[in-house]
């Protein structure tokens, strides 16, 4: 396990050029569904809202 450890490490630091770009990739994709995620949630949010009005305008 300490060498598979060993040989990660020396493999990130000796191709930090091929990882750093992969690591912003992946946070982009990150970010990308993290902002999907948010703009559902405020549509869920609005919808109930606009459901909770209406049903409110039908019982007065």
């Amino acid at each position: 396990m300490d060498i598979l450890l060993n040989q990660i490490i020396i493999f990130l630091t000796e191709n930090h050029l091929v990882i750093i770009p992969v690591l912003a990739v992946f946070s982009a994709a990150l970010a990308l569904l993290a902002w999907k995620q948010i703009k559902q949630g405020w549509r869920f949010y609005f919808s109930k809202r606009r459901l909770i009005a209406q049903l409110r305008e039908k019982k007065l």
